[in-house]
C-alpha cells in the first residue's frame, strides 16, 4: 500500500498506524447480561494524511481507517472510522468538513485494563471495565460521539487560532445524533431520530495562569473549563462543569463537575506520577436518582528505558493494570488486567443501561489481555 500512493512533487503525504495481535479472556455484555468469553483478535490502525498547499493556503484531507477481526465482538463500526478535509488559511483560519468524534467519554489519563484504545479502534471491545475512565459527556457537543464511542454525523467546523485565543464554531446541518448510523449491532435499534445540537461555539482563553474555556449550543448546554498547569511542582490541574439545558433528549438541570489533578516528579527514577480524578454529578437533574454519582479513581504510573506500567483503582477498590515493553524500536508487547467490579457502577461509568445491573460479574471476575503491537 505504501508503495503505491503517489501524488505531486509538492504535495505532502503521511502514513502511518499500528497493527495489533492479541488474546483476551474476561466479561462481556451481551444486552443485560454479563458473560465469560475469550479469543483471539487482530486489529491494523491506519492514518493516512494528505495537505497541499494553494496559494497562501493548506489544504488537505486526514484518513482514519480501523479494520481487523475478533472473536470477541462483532463490529460495530465501518471501515472509514473518520474523515476530515479541510482548507487551512493560517491567520483566517481553518475550515473543515468532518466525522471526527468530540465529546466522546471523558478523554482522561486513566486507564482500564484494555491494552487498545476502544475510541481509536472501533473494531475492538474487550472484557467489561473494572476502572472505567469515562462517562458521556453532559454537553451535548456537536459530533458527539455517544456513550458507545461510535461513529457521528458529518459536520462543518471553524477554528481560528492565536497565541491568546481559540475561537470554535460548530455545525450539524441534521441536527441529529447518529451514534450508530444503521450500522449497529442485529439487536440494537438505530437512534438517528434523537434529536442533538445544530450548531455550538466555543472559546478558549489562552493566559499566563493556565486555559479556560467556555462553550454553549442551541439545546442551551455549558460546559466550563480550565487547565492550570503549577510548573513550580510539576502538577497539571484541570477543573471541568457541564449542565444540560432543555431539548433533545436531555434532562434539564443534569450537571456534572470533574477536578483531576496530576503530579509528574522528573526525577524519583522508576516512579514517574500519580493522578487523581474526582466527578460530581447532580441527582436532581438525572433520570436515575438512586445512583452514585460521587465517583473518584487514583493512578499510579511507573516507567524505564523500554517498559512502562500503571495501576489504576478506584472508591470501590476495583482495580486494573497496564505494561509495555519494547522488544524493538517498533514492536511491543502489551498486557493488560483488570478485576470484575464490585457494584452495579464502575469506576467512572454511570448510569449505562443494563452495566451491572443483572449477572455482573464479580470482583475477582478478572479480565486479561496480551497482543504483540508493531507502528509504522
Amino acid at each position: 500500500m505504501l508503495c503505491v500512493v503517489s501524488s505531486p512533487a509538492s504535495a505532502d503525504i503521511e502514513v502511518s498506524g499500528s497493527a495489533t495481535f492479541g488474546f483476551s479472556s474476561g466479561y462481556q455484555q451481551r444486552g443485560f447480561e454479563d458473560q465469560p468469553v475469550q479469543g483471539a483478535f487482530g486489529i491494523v490502525d491506519l492514518s493516512l494524511k494528505w495537505s497541499q498547499p494553494v496559494a497562501a493556503s493548506t489544504i488537505g484531507l486526514d484518513l482514519d481507517l480501523d479494520f481487523g477481526v475478533s472473536d470477541l465482538h462483532l463490529p460495530r463500526a465501518s471501515i472509514l472510522d473518520d474523515f476530515t478535509l479541510y482548507l487551512d488559511t493560517g491567520a483566517y483560519g481553518r475550515l473543515s468538513f468532518t466525522s471526527e468524534n468530540r465529546c466522546t467519554p471523558l478523554d482522561v489519563t486513566f486507564i482500564d485494563g484494555d491494552i487498545l484504545d476502544d475510541g481509536q479502534n472501533n473494531f475492538y471491545q474487550g472484557g467489561d471495565d473494572a476502572v472505567h475512565d469515562g462517562l458521556p459527556s453532559r454537553m451535548r457537543c456537536v459530533g458527539d460521539a455517544g456513550s458507545f464511542n461510535t461513529p457521528t454525523a458529518n459536520y462543518l467546523r471553524y477554528t481560528l487560532d492565536s497565541s491568546f485565543f481559540t475561537f470554535d464554531a460548530f455545525w450539524n446541518p441534521g441536527g441529529k445524533y447518529t451514534t450508530w448510523q444503521g450500522r449497529s449491532l442485529p439487536d440494537t435499534p438505530p437512534f438517528n431520530s434523537i434529536q442533538g445540537a445544530t450548531w455550538e461555539l466555543g472559546g478558549t482563553a489562552k493566559t499566563d495562569l493556565g486555559q479556560f474555556s467556555l462553550s454553549l449550543n442551541d439545546l442551551n448546554d455549558m460546559l466550563y473549563r480550565a487547565v492550570v498547569p503549577w510548573r513550580t511542582y510539576n502538577l497539571m490541574l484541570v477543573a471541568s462543569h457541564e449542565v444540560q439545558g432543555a431539548g433533545g433528549d436531555g434532562v434539564k438541570g443534569s450537571s456534572r463537575t470533574l477536578l483531576s489533578a496530576n503530579w509528574s516528579p522528573p526525577n524519583l527514577g522508576s516512579f514517574k506520577g500519580i493522578g487523581l480524578s474526582y466527578q460530581g454529578l447532580d441527582p436532581a437533574g438525572e433520570r436515575f436518582p438512586f445512583s452514585d454519582f460521587d465517583r473518584y479513581v487514583i493512578q499510579i504510573n511507573f516507567g524505564g528505558s523500554g517498559w512502562s506500567t500503571s495501576i489504576a483503582t478506584d472508591q470501590d477498590a476495583d482495580w486494573a493494570v497496564e505494561s509495555s515493553f519494547d522488544l524493538n524500536e517498533r514492536l511491543q508487547l502489551l498486557v493488560g488486567v483488570d478485576s470484575g467490579f464490585s457494584d452495579q457502577f464502575t469506576g467512572f461509568d454511570s448510569v449505562t443501561a443494563g452495566r451491572g445491573a443483572n449477572g455482573a460479574p464479580p470482583r475477582d471476575a478478572v479480565s486479561y489481555e496480551v497482543g504483540l503491537q508493531v507502528t509504522f
